[in-house]
């Protein structure tokens, strides 16, 4: 019965360490974004998103210069702005 109620260590160590921070805190290195119950199906997402990013940045900073730019699909707040087109 006594072995029943053994407690691995490394769960309480776990917990202690749950008890030690405050009630507010959040991971600071996580920013989860993409949900896959497939990895790589999470990989191609994050890559695909990253690419976003990259074209958007520099179609927004060809349009601060004041040159015409292409941004990415899926950019809905640029529409309608002089100089913007967006991909089809």
């Amino acid at each position: 019965m006594a072995e029943s109620t053994r407690v691995d260590p490394e769960v309480v160590q776990w917990i202690r360490g749950l008890h030690a921070q405050g009630w507010g805190a959040k991971p600071s290195h996580l920013w989860p974004r993409i949900a896959a119950r497939n990895r790589w199906a999470r990989v191609e997402a994050l890559q695909r998103n990253r690419a976003f990013q990259d074209a958007y940045r520099a179609a927004l900073q060809q349009w601060l210069a004041g040159l015409p730019a292409v941004f990415p699909a899926g950019t809905y707040k640029m529409r309608g702005k002089p100089g913007v087109v967006i991909q089809e």
